[in-house]
C-alpha cells in the first residue's frame, strides 16, 4: 500500500516549521496498526505470512519547506528555476534542510510506535538532465523495493532537487505517481474528506463525490463537476489538491485504484484497514473497464 499524507495535515501550514502533533500521532499509530508485522520492531516473521500489507509512505512538506521555497522563488516540477545561480542553490539547500527536519520527526515518531521506518530523499538520482526522468524513477523504485525487502518502511518526502539547468520542487504527489507501480492500493490523506462538487469551505451543502470512474486515457467517465479544493496557502508551490487529483487520475487510469480521505478521520482509518462500507466518507478513483 502506498500512502501519501499531505503537508496540510502533518503541519500547521500557515505557521513556518510548525508540527501538527495530533495528526502525526494519529498517523503513526494508524500505520503501526495496519502494517505487516515484518516491518515492526522486534518481529522477524516473513511478511508473506501475514495478511497485513507492506507500506510505502510519502509526506508533503507543509510549513517545512513551502515557506522557504517561496522565499527563494523555487518552482514546482516540471518547471524549473531558469538560472543556475547562488541564490537558487541556497534556496535548494535551505528548502531541503527544512523538509528533512520534518522527515526526521515523522520517522522518529514511527520508530517510537514500533515501525522500522527510514527516511529516503528523492533529491539525488539523476534529474540533472531533462531527459533523465525515467532513469530517476527507476532508481527510486529500486531503492524502495530494496528497502521493503529488508523489512524497512520507506518514508519519502517532497523535496528540492537539481533539475534541468537549475533546480525545482519535486512534490510528494508527483513522487506518488512515480512510485505507484509498486502498490496495488494508493491512498491520499488530505485535510478534506475527498473530492467535492463545490468548495466545502464556502458551501456547507457541498457534496463529497464517493466515486470517480476514469477510462484508460485518464478521462472522466461520468459528468461530475469537480471542485479541487483543500486548504489554500499563498506559499504552496506545488499546486495543492489540483496536483493531487491529476496524479490520482493518472494512477487510476493505469489500473490502480486511488482513495482520497481525511487525515485523522475514522473513514481514513477504515480505508487504511481495507474496510469498505457505505459509512466510509471518501472519494475512490478507479478505472472503469
Amino acid at each position: 500500500m502506498l500512502i501519501k499524507i499531505g503537508g496540510s495535515s502533518v503541519t500547521v501550514k500557515d505557521q513556518k516549521e510548525t508540527f501538527n502533533e495530533t495528526i502525526v500521532k494519529w498517523f503513526t499509530e494508524t500505520i503501526a496498526d495496519v502494517v505487516s508485522p515484518f516491518y515492526r520492531i522486534g518481529d522477524t516473521h516473513d511478511c508473506a505470512l501475514h495478511e497485513k500489507p507492506a507500506v510505502i509512505l510519502v509526506h508533503g512538506a507543509g510549513s517545512f519547506g513551502h515557506h522557504t521555497a517561496k522565499e527563494f522563488h523555487m518552482k514546482g516540477y516540471p518547471h524549473n528555476n531558469s538560472e543556475l545561480n547562488s541564490n537558487t542553490m541556497e534556496g535548494l539547500a535551505q528548502t531541503r534542510f527544512s523538509v528533512q527536519k520534518l522527515n526526521q520527526r515523522i520517522v522518529a515518531e514511527l520508530l517510537a510506535v514500533g515501525v522500522k521506518a527510514v527516511g529516503i530523499s528523492p533529491c539525488f538520482g539523476g534529474l540533472r538532465n531533462l531527459d533523465q526522468f525515467h532513469e530517476h524513477q527507476s532508481w527510486l523504485i529500486d531503492i524502495i523495493r530494496e528497502t521493503l525487502g529488508a523489512g524497512l518502511v520507506p518514508v519519502l518526502h517532497g523535496d528540492a532537487c537539481l533539475y534541468g539547468s537549475s533546480a525545482a520542487i519535486l512534490s510528494g504527489d508527483t513522487l506518488v505517481e512515480m512510485c505507484s507501480s509498486l502498490a496495488n492500493q494508493i491512498v491520499f490523506l488530505t485535510d478534506v474528506d475527498g473530492v467535492f462538487q463545490s468548495d466545502p469551505k464556502t458551501n456547507p451543502a457541498a457534496r463529497c463525490i464517493p466515486s470517480i470512474p476514469v477510462d484508460s486515457e485518464g478521462n472522466l467517465v461520468s459528468s461530475h463537476v469537480i471542485q479541487a479544493t483543500e486548504s489554500s496557502h499563498s506559499h504552496d508551490v506545488t499546486g495543492g489538491l489540483k496536483t493531487k487529483l491529476a496524479a490520482a487520475i493518472a494512477i487510476a487510469a493505469s489500473g490502480r485504484p486511488v482513495t482520497i480521505a481525511k487525515s485523522g478521520s475514522m473513514s481514513a482509518q477504515q480505508v487504511l484497514r481495507g474496510e469498505v462500507g457505505e459509512d466510509v466518507r471518501c472519494t475512490r478513483i478507479f478505472r472503469q473497464e
